[in-house]
């Protein structure tokens, strides 16, 4: 096997698949529309253009929600944090706006607006032609809190009472306040966790999001921003094109788009993602990839393949020996970690991504999971897992990853801390970290 804990990632290899030409005739026409044969070489395109190209930022349309989450997802595979911008159920006379999806909202146009601005943002078409706040009605409600800034809690708390919030004993809620001494807890409108801002004499002495469950810190911040104002009474007299200051290109993912096809330089490299349970036909896909590897290889392709974390990454050397791939030969591939779901080709570089999802029959989500989304602040709202819930063997159920056996607790790869240990189809593995586990559930439960 390779060097457990000294695997690259994905993201470290794309100064070196070449294809930097093309970014610059992306680069003059502004405006370029392709999808390549799944999103995860849609998402490759545009790592390469976000690396090479010299413009502001690319705004990338795609068609629906689903579109848009799972290439936020394959985007993350590269390494990349792209903003997504939701699309923002605002409520009406007999249904309350969600809650969840306000704050993610109002949480993506202020890091629009923040400096350095991000310099890829996903969106879909009804979210471009949605009527938005403009840029100063939203930098405007803003308030950063830097730690040992000077400023009177007392004022503060008048200020948030006065912008919509609530004056409560316990923060329960987005748009609740508390205050105890020298401490203030405050659930801004926009934010996935509550803060903690405590004084020392005039000074914020220090600033920790907490987690409500438990009420208890979870760390450390230099600043903070909280939201001054009614989210529902926003003029809404603007759009996203407002936010595209400086030169701007735009990269089009939907069926309407006409022109070239960008990603049409990259092929399917023909591997299907599909679990193969039969024992038959399991041993005839074997012998096919099998082949296909050896064929690579021997034609001088570069062949790359991909786990989620060092036991699938290690797990597909030893797959390939399954396969009847010469020991020599597999020193060859290039094992490296990344969350890409979906593998492709480039013929004229004579390079093939495929990754442990495929080859493994790994069973995933149809809706991509964003790693960048910070979900710490969902804890609260869902059941703490429980290790008694479920016994070694049991069908386990990963948010994102899907149906697994269930292993025990264990420590994690290079001994940092302990994890769940799920096993997948051909014996692929997945470590949870336990502060993940409300990730995790029994199968049993939601049947």
């Amino acid at each position: 096997m390779g060097n457990i804990g000294q695997r690259k990632e994905l993201k470290d290899l794309l100064g070196t698949l070449g294809q930097k030409s093309k970014v610059a005739g992306w680069e003059a026409e502004g405006v370029c529309s392709g999808t390549g044969p799944n999103l995860s070489a849609t998402a490759y395109s545009l790592a390469l253009l976000n690396r090479e190209s010299r413009r502001d930022g690319w705004l990338v349309v795609v068609q629906g929600l689903k579109e848009q989450e799972e290439l936020a997802a394959e985007l993350e595979g590269w390494g990349l944090e792209p903003l997504v911008i939701p699309e923002a159920f605002r409520g009406n006379e007999k249904v309350r706006p969600d809650p969840d999806l306000q704050a993610e909202w109002l949480g993506a146009l202020g890091r629009w607006i923040e400096k350095p601005a991000p310099k890829l943002v996903v969106v879909t078409e009804a979210i471009l032609r949605e009527k938005q706040p403009r840029p100063e009605v939203v930098r405007a409600g803003f308030r950063s809190i830097e730690r040992g800034a000077e400023i009177d809690p007392l004022i503060l708390m008048e200020d948030l009472i006065q912008g919509g919030y609530q004056k409560v004993h316990t923060v329960a809620e987005r748009g609740e306040v508390a205050k105890r001494g020298g401490i203030v807890d405050v659930f801004s409108f926009h934010a996935d966790m509550p803060v903690r801002l405590e004084w020392g004499g005039d000074r914020v002495e220090s600033i920790r999001p907490f987690e409500l469950h438990e009420q208890v810190g979870i760390g450390e911040v230099t600043a903070t921003k909280l939201y001054l104002g009614r989210i529902g009474e926003m003029s809404l007299e603007g759009s996203l094109e407002d936010y595209l200051t400086g030169k701007w290109g735009r990269w089009m993912c939907t069926p309407e788009v006409q022109g070239n096809e960008k990603g049409s330089f990259l092929v399917s490299h023909g591997f299907a993602a599909d679990p193969v349970r039969e024992p038959g036909l399991a041993e005839a896909r074997r012998r096919r990839v099998g082949s296909e590897v050896r064929a690579w290889l021997a034609r001088g392709w570069r062949v790359i393949m991909t786990g989620i974390n060092e036991g699938e990454a290690g797990r597909l050397e030893e797959w390939l020996k399954e396969c009847d791939v010469p020991g020599e030969e597999i020193k060859r591939i290039e094992f490296v970690l990344s969350g890409l779901s979906r593998g492709f080709a480039c013929p004229d570089q004579m390079w093939v991504i495929v990754t442990g999802a495929e080859l493994l029959g790994r069973t995933e989500s149809t809706r991509g999971l964003r790693k960048h989304v910070n979900r710490a602040g969902d804890r609260w709202k869902r059941p703490v897992f429980d290790p008694g819930e479920l016994k070694l063997g049991d069908y386990a159920v990963h948010l994102q990853h899907g149906v697994a056996i269930y292993e025990g607790l264990g420590d994690k790869p290079g001994g940092k801390g302990q994890c769940l240990w799920l096993k997948y189809a051909d014996g692929a593995r997945l470590y949870v970290p336990v502060e993940e586990s409300y990730l995790v559930c029994s199968l049993v439960r939601i049947l």
